[in-house]
């Protein structure tokens, strides 16, 4: 899951601070995690919540399913490959 804040009033929204590199980073992230575990045979998704605060209000937004592992590696058999 991946938590981004923003200001109301600020110049960007939160879920455009999860550009493409920070996706690879988190890709890169769960792939070390699979390896690990052992877990290549589990699923990989990623949640992404927005957090705005306009003053003491705090308005959050839910995207379950933002990406996956499979989707960010291009499909196929690559995800489940620990190399």
């Amino acid at each position: 899951m991946e938590v981004k804040t923003r200001a109301a009033s600020g110049p960007a929204r939160p879920d455009e601070a999860l550009t493409p590199a920070k996706r690879g980073k988190l890709v890169r992230a769960a792939r070390q995690y699979l390896a690990a575990h052992d877990a290549w045979d589990r699923p990989c998704r990623f949640d992404l919540v927005c957090v705005v605060h306009d003053g003491a209000t705090l308005t959050l937004e839910h995207y379950p399913h933002a990406f996956d592992l499979t989707a960010s590696l291009g499909g196929g058999d690559a995800a489940w490959q620990p190399w």
